[in-house]
């Protein structure tokens, strides 16, 4: 068995929630389509519903399998907020500006929804840059201090 097929068989038998914070990409919602119609992981797209939808008409796919969060009225925004707010406060962040990067940059929102638990894990970087994936992981998640690299 190749590995590629291998790993295939791990994801769907031990099926992890990942959430994909550039959820009105088209290109996102294609391949979220893909992983949560293979069965391989409970997909989440963050985003406006109506933009996801539009994104996922443009490449003629259904949502039907996928969640949707709109961060702007998900019912822990609040909690999500104030954790990287707790997380950054050591470096003289105010609770506004806390707001406004997770806000404003939803890789972060994702980051603390895998810090909170709500999701074992975030994908990005098809519209974030590397350095903003990075980032968000190093400031929400930590890095382990016996591997020290990221």
């Amino acid at each position: 068995m190749s590995r590629v097929l291998a790993l295939y068989e791990k994801a769907k038998k031990d099926k992890k929630r990942i959430v994909l914070p550039e959820g009105e990409d088209s290109r996102v919602v294609k391949a979220a389509a893909f992983i949560a119609e293979e069965g391989l992981a409970d997909i989440i797209l963050l985003g406006r519903e109506s933009e996801i939808k539009k994104a996922a008409d443009e490449v003629s796919v259904s949502t039907e399998k996928i969640n949707i969060i709109d961060p702007y009225t998900h019912d822990k925004r609040e909690e999500i907020i104030n954790k990287y707010y707790e997380l950054r406060k050591a470096k003289c962040m105010t609770p506004e500006e806390a707001e406004k990067i997770v806000m404003e940059k939803l890789v972060y929102y994702a980051a603390v929804m895998t810090k909170l638990g709500l999701v074992d894990g975030f994908v990005a970087g098809a519209v974030y840059t590397t350095s903003d994936v990075a980032r968000s992981a190093i400031q929400c998640l930590r890095l382990d201090r016996e591997i020290g690299t990221v």
